[in-house]
Formats: C-alpha cells, structure tokens, sequence
C-alpha cells in the first residue's frame, strides 16, 4: 500500500522529505524533526502503511509533533488507543484520517446508492473477504487483518445503529460473524487462506437483491479519489470516519 500510495501522491507533485521502511529510520527521523525539517513544517502530513501493530505508535508521535496523519486501517488494535487518537487530533487541531480506499471504489459508491432501499426491518447483509495465502498481515489475528475493513464499510453505510454480536465462529485463519442491528442481519465472512478470491457485499430484502463484488474494475482510481478528499479535510470534517473507524476495532476487538 505504501508503495500505492507513494506514486499517486506523485502524480500530484507531493513533495516527499522521507520514506522510511523501519521502525529505526521512523525513530531517527522523528527525532530530528524539530530540527533538521524545522523549514518544511508549512503542511506536513504523515502517512502510515506500516504493519498495523505499528500504526498507534506512528500515528500518536505524527499528532503530537503537528502533522497531519493519514493511517492505513486499522486505526489502531483496542478502543481505547483509537479514542486516543481521535481525542488528541482534535486537542492539537490536526487532520486525523483513516485510510480505507474501499470508500471511494465504484462498487461502493453503487452499493451506497440502493443501501436505504435494503436497510429496513427483515433485511440480510453479508460481507465477504476470502484472500488466497500470503505473508503479508500476519502480524496480526485475521480480525485486524480482514474483518475490521468490512465492519468499518458496514458502520459507514449503517450510521448511528444498535448492534449487537449474536454468533461468532472463528478459527485461526477464518470468522464468520453475525450482529443483530434493529431486526436486521449483518453477516460477515473472513478468510486468509482461501482456495479462491472473493470480495462481496450482497443485500437482501424479501424478494429483493442486489450484490457488488469489488474484484471487478473500478469506473476510477480509489485511491486517487481517497487523496482527493483527505487533502479536502479539516480536522473536524472527519468525525464519522474517524467513528466508523472506531466502531470496527471495537468490533474486531471483541471477536
């Protein structure tokens, strides 16, 4: 992702001071912020695509020393470090953003077109995430791996909603998951060590359905329209991502 990130941000002529690939050079280049970058301070921004066991501790020490942080899902691995962070980018009046490009994707931009048509009492929403084996992410139990970008999708399409957790599977690889949302069932279904690719959201009402997968092209570049609008936000524009955000690890964390 950080590669991703790096070339798109490019494309808009972002004039990058560092890239650090360890958790030494972050250290090193932290110290000598103050100064040895005292001249570049006009706008800085740190972005994080670390491992996510990294991502408090990067985000927390960009906040206090005036960036503004852009990290990459998750926001961080507990509640309380993720309210923390939330809390202190509104202290220091600084841009806070959760990364997730899956929010600006065609699939979701026209699954968010018909969500009110299918969120009403009796209605099923299944998400599904099955990644073939790879090393990547495994820092991590696949909640944090997998599941928390769906249950973030799910709390910003489905704001301000009562849930409750009434069925979890899990085993080391693999959950399935079911909350009960006000006579609604949300189901969700993770998997790194698929025998196949499959990224879904599927919605049904009665006789009513409709499914989006996002292994199909996108109409554009997520991650260019994700830029777009984080260097669009202010520090307090941010509160309902930064709770979606918020109620994923907090889910993830209870599973």
């Amino acid at each position: 992702m950080g590669k991703r990130h790096r070339e798109r941000l490019r494309r808009r002529n972002c004039e990058f001071l560092a890239e650090l690939d360890s958790s030494e050079a972050v250290e090193e280049f932290m110290n000598a912020w103050g100064e040895t970058y005292s001249e570049k301070k006009e706008k800085p921004i740190l972005l994080i695509a670390s491992p996510a066991t990294t991502h408090y501790e990067y985000a927390k020490r960009g906040l206090q020393l005036g960036f503004d942080v852009f990290v990459e899902k998750p926001l961080a691995l507990n509640t309380n470090e993720a309210n923390d962070l939330i809390s202190l980018a509104l202290e220091r009046k600084r841009i806070l953003f959760p990364g997730h490009s899956e929010h600006y994707h065609s699939q979701f931009a026209e699954l968010q077109k018909s969500f009110a048509e299918f969120w009403k009492p009796g209605a099923k929403i299944s998400f599904f995430r099955h990644n073939l084996p790879s090393n990547r992410g495994l820092d991590v139990s696949v909640a944090f791996d997998l599941l928390v970008h769906d249950l973030e999708l799910f709390f910003a399409l489905a704001k301000n909603v009562k849930w409750e957790i009434v069925q979890v599977k899990k085993e080391e690889h693999f959950i399935e998951l079911e909350l009960l949302c006000e006579k609604r069932r949300v189901l969700f279904s993770v998997n790194r060590k698929a025998s196949h690719s499959k990224r879904e959201i599927v919605m049904e009402l009665e006789e009513k359905k409709k499914s989006v997968s996002f292994l199909e092209n996108a109409k554009w570049d997520a991650l260019e329209k994700e830029h777009e609008h984080f260097f669009e936000s202010t520090f307090d524009s941010l509160l309902e991502e930064q709770n979606s955000a918020l109620l994923a690890v907090k889910v993830a964390s209870m599973v």
